[in-house]
């Protein structure tokens, strides 16, 4: 071959090769545009982005490329997950044959490449925004090929709304003019919702971060009410500086990715503070659907979360006082009051024991309707006792109002806040001179290792004995028994019996004798 024929066949092949890639441009300018919302899309983890890329030598034919998703006509989506490894990827599931949470999910997934690509490359699936699967490929064949990835991954899934993203060439292998990017893809699966039994404190998880779809990531539960009454639902995070926010649905999981859309309350309170959703008496559904979606994007911190009603806790005097507690286990209680419209009324919070600050909001009333933290119609104050919070309004409408006790603020390290709330007519209280009530708080600390606090409260000078008894009703130490003077008081127990011999690990009750009536408190011991 002679220099001259050298340099035109040359000239054809820069020629050729710059036709093609004004084909490939026109074919894939669209999907070009689309391309700019790749940097929007959750980022790779940081373990699993340091991994290095192939060290493959760019093929000599390697040619500007696009990487595509599967496209429409076989598989309706390019990510499909199943209950089993069936690997049936003809369509999204069907209602009947819904994600269940905390199952095993397979996923099939599936990427094509265009007729210019060449060479290896990688493809990823992501849940939530981690890597769960890659694939690598290698070809040279100057055609569309198709590289389905069936039954891999088998993961289990919390419930709740969760996405998920296919990246193709997640390490720009094949492409070498970067105005062009593979394509992701990504759709969100609606998972059953995780059972969340009234009183029980689930969480510790991190909840997944917003996502960029129709409806925010989360995780999801369920609350099943069989009672018709006020009830609140709380979530705080696990740590002071984390942020996660809660969110109630009123419409029920149907299977597949249905369900968890309509919104009845969502309470976005700031990092450290807890989130609250209440329901007022009456008409309210039987089923509610909490969830859990993480404040910020780069926020990776758990929560806990547990819901409670007003059963036992309703006034129907107009005159009532309840002992509570909140903190430990429990972040938010709901009381419901009969109030008059137009008629003043007085609602005080005094705090007995611990140090985290409590509070207490009042709501409307109208039945049937779902309120969020901060939509109160009354709010405490603070009196010039730091354990004491009041408030004095005139409702507007006549009825069962839900008044919400809380931790104002983080409490991962609380022991318990005891309480008490009275409601009254506001002159009455007014006039009334600040007394204790006869109360036994929660132990402090609970478990404890090597002792732990009781406080209690005496109206009057009376009387009193606190002992310890194990699980067979036999009495193990008495801490207390003697006359005391009205006021809060402080007993230690140092986790020894009557005779000075320290005690096994397991369960103790306190039983609080004053008065003619008796108090217990649960007190578990570690060793």
């Amino acid at each position: 071959m002679s220099r001259s024929d050298s340099t035109a066949l040359h000239v054809t092949r820069r020629a050729t090769l710059a036709a093609l890639a004004l084909l490939l441009g026109a074919a894939g300018s669209a999907a070009a545009t689309r391309a700019t919302s790749r940097a929007t899309l959750p980022a790779v983890p940081p373990a699993l982005a340091a991994a290095p890329a192939p060290a493959v030598a760019p093929a000599a034919t390697q040619l500007i490329g696009k990487m595509w998703v599967f496209a429409p006509g076989s598989w309706a989506y390019p990510i499909v997950p199943r209950m089993t490894a069936d690997a049936d990827s003809a369509g999204p599931l069907a209602p009947s044959a819904g994600l269940f949470s905390g199952q095993v999910t397979y996923f099939n997934w599936c990427t094509e490449k265009n007729e210019a690509i060449c060479g290896v490359w990688t493809d990823e699936l992501d849940l939530d925004g981690v890597a769960v699967d890659r694939q690598s490929h290698t070809s040279c064949a100057w055609q569309r090929i198709f590289f389905p990835n069936l039954n891999q991954t088998p993961i289990p899934v919390r419930g709740g709304r969760h996405e998920l993203v296919v990246r193709p060439d997640i390490y720009e292998q094949v492409a070498t003019d970067y105005s062009f990017y593979p394509q992701p893809w990504g759709r969100q699966f609606v998972w059953s919702p995780m059972p969340l039994p009234e009183g029980s404190l689930i969480g510790g998880f991190t909840p997944p971060p917003v996502g960029y779809w129709s409806y925010p990531n989360s995780d999801g539960y369920q609350m099943q009410r069989a009672n018709p009454w006020a009830w609140v639902v709380a979530e705080i995070a696990t740590a002071p500086a984390a942020d996660c926010d809660l969110l109630v649905y009123s419409d029920p999981w149907q299977g597949g990715d249905t369900g968890f859309s309509v919104e009845a309350a969502r309470s976005t309170q700031g990092a450290g503070q807890l989130d609250f959703v209440v329901g007022t008496t009456s008409s309210t559904n039987a089923s509610l659907f909490p969830a859990v979606m993480r404040g910020s994007a780069g926020d990776a911190g758990g929560y806990y979360l547990n819901w409670t009603d007003s059963d036992g806790q309703r006034d129907t005097t107009g005159d009532h006082a309840w002992i509570g507690s909140v903190g430990s286990g429990r972040f938010a209680q709901v009381y419901e009051a009969w109030l008059t419209a137009g008629v003043n009324v007085g609602i005080d919070l005094t705090r007995l024991s611990g140090s985290d600050d409590i509070t207490a909001d009042v709501f409307a009333p109208t039945p049937g309707t779902v309120w969020k933290r901060g939509q109160t119609i009354a709010t405490m104050f603070q009196q010039a006792n730091p354990n004491v919070d009041a408030m004095r309004f005139t409702p507007s409408q006549t009825g069962w109002h839900p008044i919400v006790v809380y931790l104002t603020q983080n409490a991962a390290s609380s022991i318990g806040e005891s309480y008490e709330l009275r409601v009254g007519p506001s002159g009455v209280l007014d006039a009334e001179i600040v007394r204790t009530p006869l109360f036994l708080a929660d132990a402090a600390p609970n478990p404890a290792l090597d002792r732990t606090r009781f406080a209690f409260g005496l109206p009057t000078s009376q009387h009193v004995r606190l002992a310890l008894y194990d699980v067979t009703g036999r009495r193990v130490r008495t801490v207390v028994e003697g006359s005391l003077d009205a006021g809060r008081h402080d007993a230690t127990w140092d986790l020894r019996d009557d005779s000075g011999a320290r005690i096994g690990a397991g369960v103790y009750w306190a039983r609080f004798e004053a008065g003619g009536k008796s108090l217990t408190r649960r007190v578990a011991v570690v060793r």
